[in-house]
């Protein structure tokens, strides 16, 4: 297997499948290592391109918003490599406009349209997201968004300093920003 920034040449029996992988996916691919990827195949006629996902969560949370009009494969990939896919879920669960035109590539017309298309049918999906992401409020928000912008300025990626900051708040709430910024260091080394 080879890793690129944005996909995995897949070896399948001597044949190489580029599969565009999840942000999730590609930090569990490494050079020669064999990993398992729920795929999605997208097939125009014009192009048959693969997605892959860590989880089948994300491979459905992918599917769901591809059914979003103006959504295409790129867009919803982006929205998962560079958010959580738990955040998404909440966002649309909460019609929290803003913080999904946080999202690079979601505009308010298309973060209006996500929460109108996808409200009941991400429904099935809230479960499988933690239940106490359900209640973060939206002061949380605001201090994780300033966790990472902190860490990002530090020269760490966006996606995996969210990932870390949304579990340090979690575990400690009480937190100062000093103190979180700290810890994350402490575990993104």
């Amino acid at each position: 297997m080879r890793v690129t920034e944005a996909t995995v040449v897949i070896d399948c029996h001597g044949v190489g499948y580029a599969v565009t992988v999840s942000g999730a996916a590609r930090r569990m691919a490494s050079e020669g290592s064999e990993i398992t990827l729920e795929i999605y195949t997208y097939v125009r006629e014009d192009q048959i391109s693969l997605f892959g996902f860590a989880t089948s969560f994300e491979k459905t949370l992918f599917e769901l918003l591809l059914s979003v009009s103006g959504i295409g494969p790129k867009a919803a990939m982006a929205t998962l490599t560079s958010t959580a896919p738990q955040i998404v879920v909440v966002a649309i669960a909460k019609e929290d406009i803003l913080a999904l035109t946080k999202i690079p590539g979601i505009g308010k017309k298309t973060a209006e349209r996500l929460v109108l298309e996808l409200k009941s049918k991400i429904k099935t999906l809230v479960p499988q997201t933690d239940t106490n992401a359900m209640t973060i409020s939206r002061s949380t928000d605001a201090r994780q968004r300033e966790l990472v912008s902190a860490l990002v300025n530090l020269g760490y990626r966006q996606l995996q300093t969210e990932t870390v900051a949304q579990q340090i708040l979690k575990e400690h709430p009480d937190v100062t920003l000093e103190v979180a910024i700290r810890e994350s260091l402490r575990q993104l080394r």
